[in-house]
């Protein structure tokens, strides 16, 4: 009969004191958070049962998950969907639910600050229509309620005519503007309206 192997050591993890590896069998298996060991009754000398590396493995991995997660969130704000499909697709969906749960859970994620942020970015280029930013917003993974709130709240109905002033100036043909404001969202009536304003002709024959 195979004897079961035990926990040789606890080895403290030279980056975060709060981490450990637990040393089985020549290996190092970890990190994991020291308080989750002490949890799960790991402890030198102790015996390691499959049941307890399932549980170990299983936090480790979600230590793992959530220092990518952090990584990603360092580099760009992400929706809660979003952090959620590129995590699971490296790290497996129950992983991916923990971690993203305990980062909304600590403020880390918050689909409503994202929303905020990634109208004020989109609108940064050039104006978008509410319609266009809220159907933006829902393709990141937004509630259509809160996307719907955030794009109304935030659209500028001034900025359009701001911005087909300042595209006047720069000599842009109304056919030019017409094309650029309907990729972002913005209906022929308000589109006309925009150009009449800034006394523009509707020629959309020129170039």
């Amino acid at each position: 009969m195979t004897p079961v192997p035990t926990i040789e050591g606890i080895l403290t993890d030279a980056k975060d004191p709060s981490m450990v590896r637990l040393c089985v069998a020549g290996a190092r298996i970890g990190p994991l958070r020291r308080d989750d060991a002490i949890r799960l009754g790991a402890r030198e000398g102790s015996r390691w049962t499959k049941a307890l590396a399932t549980h170990v493995k299983a936090l480790a991995c979600d230590v793992a998950c959530r220092a990518d997660a952090l990584k990603r969130l360092g580099h760009r704000d992400l929706s809660q969907t979003l952090l959620m499909h590129r995590l699971t697709r490296k790290w497996g969906e129950p992983a991916a639910s923990r971690v993203v749960a305990s980062l909304v859970r600590d403020g880390w994620v918050n689909d409503a600050a994202y929303a905020r942020s990634r109208v004020e970015a989109l609108q940064r280029v050039s104006p978008m229509s509410a319609e266009g930013l809220q159907q933006r917003l829902q393709e990141e993974g937004v509630a259509e309620s809160l996307a719907h709130s955030v794009a109304n709240t935030s659209f500028d109905p001034a900025a359009v005519h701001r911005t087909v002033r300042a595209w006047k100036k720069q000599r842009r043909s109304a056919l030019w503007i017409s094309k650029r404001l309907s990729q972002r969202g913005f209906d022929m009536d308000t589109i006309a309206s925009a150009l009449q304003r800034a006394g523009i002709a509707c020629d959309f024959d020129s170039t």
